[in-house]
């Protein structure tokens, strides 16, 4: 879902909240970090990811974390307020579409699962060749989304704002 239609999740949580404990298990939000988006921004989504989470775990979900990342400098951050050797959600959407935002996706990976350890990472999108093998279990959830309009040319935070 385009982060400009979870805002609404974003601005009144708990009506969503009480909807979502009614699932075994729900995953934080994957806000976007673009490359060319500014840092605080960048900061701002993954705070915002985490603490969605923290509320659901507060009303009785369990919950998966999201992460993504961008440039290296937000590995800094990223990863935070993750707990090591559990269980990680990410996507793969938008990722796959040039070598170097796939240069760009392995690197982020190599450094989540250095820095987290991961027991099981849940892919949502395709699952390139080389993430199939190491330390974790990989489990795959194909891109349904027929609304996902930038395909193959990438897409930029510039673009969508």
């Amino acid at each position: 879902m385009d982060d400009y239609r979870f805002e609404r999740v974003w601005r009144m949580p708990w009506r969503y909240i009480r909807h979502l404990k009614n699932f075994a298990v729900v995953m934080s939000p994957d806000f976007s970090l673009y490359m060319d988006m500014p840092s605080a921004m960048k900061i701002w989504n993954v705070y915002r990811s985490r603490l969605f989470g923290q509320m659901m775990q507060r009303a009785g979900c369990r919950v998966i974390p999201s992460i993504s990342w961008a440039d290296t400098e937000s590995y800094e951050y990223c990863f935070d307020g993750i707990t090591s050797s559990s269980v990680v959600a990410i996507s793969t959407v938008g990722t796959m579409y040039s070598k170097e935002s796939r240069r760009i996706f392995m690197h982020g990976f190599e450094a989540m699962t250095e820095k987290l350890s991961p027991e099981k990472i849940i892919v949502y999108g395709k699952v390139p060749n080389e993430i199939r093998s190491g330390n974790f279990e990989i489990i795959s959830f194909q891109n349904t989304s027929l609304t996902w309009k930038y395909g193959r040319r990438g897409v930029s935070y510039k673009e969508k704002h």
